[in-house]
């Protein structure tokens, strides 16, 4: 994420930033097993913030004119909310809520409490004047009794829906020891009625009935799972298992996907790919087969949504709620 303006917060956030991505960078360079492809490789008329924000917008804009009722969720990439000092308004009318990683806990370390400047940071752009009615969904990263504490009553005062977890990489079930924020037996129908959520990104590491199991034993008002097992779609039978909490109230099920990466072993990549990597792929992350890619090139974001057989039409085919957007903080990594 890079902050914006002159203020000593964003200054400070972005130094930060900017040395971890150096980092990274530097060892994912080593480990490139391929050439960059020779294709666009800068958006030609906007920052790289103003093509995220079209990205999400085209995305919204796709999905509800299936079902308007399909929930796009952003999580992080704070600054879009704001285009040069005002209101990104175009941006904020096509989410649904905001979701943001350790808002109070976790941003160095799981269990330590972020420093005054840190909190600001995050502050200034989820603010009630900023995000209007969108509900704010906050994930801190707690391990002790004492910060799981005070990570709810941070965030109750804040009237944030709320999950804590110890685990950063989103890829661990749900703890049943940790106290949940509003549990309640409501049908939630709305998100705004949500008072608390889970997020498990990775999926790969537990079988399939052990994810359904332990996650249909919660109380989540809101769960966002990986679309994807082992890279093949959720079926809409295991989609409609989740919808009811433990205690027998409804809940929503979101559907989560980077927006800013391709995986080879997607359903969309297709095998002459490997010979010669398309324009809209970027620099190889890692070794795992997945590439950051050029998102503001349509012919990714045509992977994304708008065409019948998309990554977001498929979730709306499957039953899903809405879409939980990982990935939009990308354009750090070309500003």
């Amino acid at each position: 994420m890079g902050g914006t303006g002159g203020s000593i917060e964003s200054k400070f956030y972005r130094i930060r930033e900017k040395m971890k991505l150096i980092k990274f960078l530097l060892f994912t360079i080593s480990l490139a097993a391929c050439k960059e492809p020779a294709g666009n490789l800068s958006p030609q008329n906007n920052s790289y913030q103003d093509e995220m924000r079209l990205l999400v917008q085209n995305l919204s804009k796709n999905a509800k004119s299936i079902n308007s009722n399909f929930l796009i969720i952003p999580q992080n990439g704070l600054e879009l909310l704001k285009s040069k000092k005002k209101i990104s308004t175009d941006y904020l009318q096509s989410i649904d809520g905001i979701a943001a990683e350790s808002l109070f806990y976790g941003y160095d370390a799981v269990d330590q409490e972020n420093s005054q400047v840190e909190v600001n940071y995050f502050q200034r752009y989820i603010t009630l004047d900023q995000i209007q009615t969108k509900p704010v969904f906050a994930i801190d990263y707690c391990a002790t009794n004492n910060s799981i504490n005070s990570s709810i009553l941070k965030n109750t005062a804040k009237n944030n829906k709320l999950y804590i977890t110890n685990n950063k990489s989103l890829s661990e079930l749900p703890n049943a020891n940790v106290p949940l924020l509003g549990e309640n037996k409501t049908d939630i129908i709305k998100i705004e009625d949500a008072k608390n959520f889970m997020v498990m990104t990775s999926l790969n590491s537990y079988s399939k009935e052990i994810i359904l199991e332990n996650i249909a034993k919660t109380n989540f008002d809101v769960v966002v799972v990986n679309g994807f097992y082992k890279n093949e779609f959720l079926t809409e039978k295991e989609i409609k298992s989740l919808k009811i909490k433990k205690n027998g109230g409804k809940r929503l099920v979101l559907g989560q996907i980077d927006i800013a990466v391709a995986d080879t072993k997607k359903y969309y990549w297709q095998t002459n790919w490997s010979l010669k990597l398309p324009n809209f792929v970027n620099k190889q992350l890692g070794v795992d087969g997945n590439f950051r890619t050029n998102y503001w090139q349509s012919e990714w974001q045509n992977i994304l949504s708008g065409n019948e057989n998309s990554v977001v039409n498929n979730f709306i085919k499957l039953g899903l709620d809405g879409v939980y957007l990982t990935g939009i903080e990308a354009f750090v990594w070309y500003e």
